[in-house]
């Protein structure tokens, strides 16, 4: 995983701490010290390298499987959440690689290879960098 995969992963993460928020109306997060909402993926270990059958590899092919996502700790009224995978670089020009809407509160995973084929009821994937809804990892050179 390069730098800039690193920063997309943490962007994602981000991006589903931010769709938590607003959960209830006029409060803010119920979250407590101790009380974090994780995001991992068993693709790869926290900080490590995302694998080339999920990001760029050497063909250069941007349809790969989604990463099998998890996530934990949701602050209490979550609706929904929101992933977005960006890579916030400025040389890649803030490059969308996966944006997801109205995941239902209570889902807590996405498959390996959900993108496009076994997304939640309600969920939906909007438009990427690459003007396709769903999962795409290698950005325009």
């Amino acid at each position: 995983m390069t730098h800039l995969q690193a920063v997309a992963w943490l962007s994602a993460g981000l991006a589903l701490l931010l769709g938590l928020s607003g959960c209830e109306e006029g409060r803010g997060s119920e979250m407590k010290p101790g009380d974090d909402f994780t995001l991992t993926s068993s693709a790869f270990a926290d900080k490590g390298h995302i694998p080339a059958a999920y990001g760029c590899g050497k063909e250069r092919n941007w349809r790969k499987p989604s990463v099998p996502l998890t996530w934990a700790k949701a602050p209490q009224g979550t609706k929904s959440f929101v992933l977005l995978m960006d890579d916030p670089d400025p040389v890649a020009r803030y490059w969308v690689h996966w944006l997801v809407v109205d995941v239902p509160a209570e889902t807590m995973a996405l498959a390996k290879g959900a993108s496009g084929a076994a997304m939640p009821a309600g969920a939906r994937e909007l438009t990427n960098s690459f003007g396709e809804a769903g999962y795409g990892v290698v950005p325009v050179e």
